[in-house]
């Protein structure tokens, strides 16, 4: 039973994870199919470290997937 756990688990998807972080910029990896959840992921940081809006300023593919680094900008 504990291995069929482990291989569901395994198995599931990860989402987006931070690649980096430099004041105030963060970037994520993610696949195609975690695209709006990595903007939410970038928005909430922004927001809870800097109080900021999160902007994209470059998407690149990297191995079997993508990283999107985001600037954390005040907006009017």
């Amino acid at each position: 039973m504990i291995v069929l756990v482990l291989l569901v688990a395994a198995c599931a998807p990860r989402g987006p994870e931070r690649t980096s972080e430099q004041n105030p910029t963060v970037s994520y990896s993610y696949s195609y199919d975690d695209l709006d959840e990595v903007k939410q992921t970038a928005a909430k940081y922004c927001h809870d470290n800097y109080g900021r809006s999160a902007r994209v300023v470059d998407d690149v593919e990297s191995g079997d997937g993508r990283v999107m680094t985001f600037a954390c900008v005040i907006t009017p």
